[in-house]
């Protein structure tokens, strides 16, 4: 399990670096280690629902044309990412956007860019 964990974590990294996105260093925290165990099938996909997160977006509390922006842009997110070769700058105008109305509603974007890391990391 370890190897796919890097392996995702290296992706990530690579696709921040892509779209330019700044990783800002943790201050390091005294934490308890607690270790869980979980079956998964190897096979087994996380599905993200674009449609969904829209709809989070429109209950939030913040004026109607910045969550209109945001929702177009996972609109259009969801459309350059489909794309063959997707345009890196544009995915990264697209989350910024939607960062505006808070980070974690960027969060399954960068699930779908790494499920797609294939058509945006250099071969």
């Amino acid at each position: 399990m370890q190897l796919p964990l890097e392996e995702a974590k290296l992706r990530t990294l690579q696709l921040m670096d892509i779209l330019d996105i700044e990783v800002k260093e943790r201050t390091p925290t005294p934490h308890q280690v607690i270790q869980v165990s979980q079956m998964q099938y190897s096979n087994q996909l996380v599905s993200i629902n674009l449609d969904q997160l829209v709809q989070a977006i429109q209950q939030q509390n913040v004026d109607a044309s910045t969550k209109e922006a945001a929702e177009i842009a996972v609109k259009e997110f969801a459309d350059e990412i489909a794309k063959p070769n997707p345009d890196t700058s544009r995915l990264k105008q697209r989350l910024d956007t939607v960062a505006r109305i808070g980070k974690e509603f960027v969060v399954p974007l960068m699930l779908k860019l790494l499920e797609n890391w294939d058509k945006i990391l250099p071969h």
